[in-house]
């Protein structure tokens, strides 16, 4: 389909010339009502652009302001990547994009920037509305002139992990949004038309066939195709799009990523993390509890600056921390001041972080869909990149089970030599005491 010439530009500014297969395909749909899309792409594919770019040359004929457009993504730091895509594309347009997750104040204080006053009073202005569910819930809930009488397009994102939050209601609020103002549009025109003499049931749903075309677009790279669950999400004829080639099994693995599995004692993890880190720039670190988190960022930290590498920084990147200082650690990783960010479980899903060289897995994940996004963290758009899986001699045969039903992924198996970690014992514990010594005043 052919691209507005604004909308290449917009394309060019952030970086992108070529597009990967598929993404210009996915909309928009001629049938009434159009099918919903399943989508299950590789992590680093750019499933963002692959909603936004149609989504966005869709809306551009628009006349009138409205919420055409809504995309429901599980955390705010996932949220404000999609909405950072939005604004770059619909830059020299018409369109104005939002963003509600309740990370920058309160529901007031949003409702505000939600809402302007026009000639028919309170309406939101935003052609697109970028979401998190809880927020999302909220404002349907709250705020009353927050309107989907519009709505063409609900996008929902990382969707495997979206159908486990389904108990929020936030769905349900919407489809109930939608379904009023399709039933008093109805009721208005069966007034109307009952008033000229003119009434006819079948002319008027007739007429009624272009008024709703809502249409469900879910993307997520380990889509599941568990019937009950996407049941839940009310799909009107699912229509299944797979991104690379081989689709014998449920995951799609990246293949442009070097995976390695290192096997390790429980005591021996913490000085392997410290041999593949201290000497490296942009790695992320995944680990297992927040605790784990807190814990190894402040041993490689305490370490580093033991060994004199004044320049070297390793910070955690956990729930806990406010979502001000989440952003502020991700812009200076993103700008290469922090050498390694340690994550945590809660905050692994969706990160999507540019020029990520390398991928450590501290805890081996329990789940093939949980260990494809976590290393495809790096290998993002095409790139290279490397990951490192720290297994116990009770976790190599699971390990291994996991990756071979998963199909084809080469995972090597790599030896890090005794005496490359044992000069580093000395340093190692002058610091444990230190680290300990934190915790316990961090638990105060």
């Amino acid at each position: 389909p052919n691209i507005d010439q604004v909308l290449i530009q917009n394309l060019k500014d952030i970086g992108i010339t070529q597009l990967f297969p598929g993404k210009p395909l996915l909309l928009l749909d001629q049938l009434f009502p159009p099918r919903d899309l399943c989508v299950s792409a590789p992590t680093g594919s750019g499933k963002t652009i692959a909603f936004a770019l149609p989504i966005v040359q869709a809306l551009l004929q628009r006349v009138v302001p409205a919420t055409r457009a809504l995309v429901v993504s599980p955390t705010r730091e996932l949220s404000a990547q999609i909405y950072k895509v939005f604004v770059s594309l619909c830059r020299n347009t018409q369109l104005k994009c939002i963003l509600i997750t309740a990370a920058k104040g309160s529901l007031l204080q949003e409702q505000r920037a939600l809402l302007n006053f026009g000639k028919t009073g309170l309406a939101c202005p935003a052609d697109i509305v970028v979401a998190t569910p809880g927020r999302l819930a909220d404002h349907l809930s709250q705020t009353s002139a927050f309107s989907l009488d519009k709505l063409r397009f609900l996008v929902i994102d990382e969707a495997d992990r979206m159908m486990e939050q389904i108990h929020q209601r936030w769905l349900t609020l919407v489809e109930q949004k939608v379904r009023c103002s399709y039933i008093n549009h109805i009721c208005l025109q069966c007034h109307q038309e009952s008033n000229t003499g003119k009434f006819s049931l079948i002319m008027l749903l007739f007429k009624q066939r272009n008024l709703i075309q809502l249409q469900k677009l879910l993307f997520s790279a380990t889509l599941s195709a568990d019937p009950e669950k996407l049941q839940q999400l009310n799909l009107f004829q699912p229509r299944l799009i797979v991104f690379i080639s081989t689709y014998k099994k449920k995951t799609v693995l990246p293949h442009n990523i070097k995976q390695y599995m290192i096997h390790c004692t429980a005591g021996e993890k913490p000085l392997i993390t410290l041999n593949l880190v201290l000497n490296k720039t942009r790695v992320l670190c995944f680990a297992g509890s927040i605790e784990t988190t807190r814990k190894l960022s402040m041993l490689i930290q305490m370490y580093a600056d033991k060994e004199g590498k004044k320049e070297f920084i390793c910070t955690e990147f956990a729930s806990h921390l406010p979502s001000s200082k989440r952003g502020k650690v991700l812009k200076d990783f993103i700008s290469g001041k922090i050498n390694v960010l340690v994550c945590s479980d809660s905050m692994a899903r969706g990160l999507d972080v540019p020029c990520v060289e390398h991928v450590i897995l501290y805890d081996v994940p329990p789940l093939i869909k949980t260990y494809i996004h976590r290393i495809g963290r790096t290998a993002r758009a095409g790139a290279t990149g490397t990951a490192y899986t720290l297994l116990r001699k009770q976790e190599i045969f699971h390990f291994k089970k996991m990756i071979a039903d998963a199909g084809k992924c080469k995972v090597k198996t790599m030896k890090i030599p005794k005496e490359s970690t044992q000069k580093m014992v000395s340093i190692y514990e002058q610091v444990l005491p230190m680290v300990a010594e934190k915790m316990k005043t961090l638990k105060r």
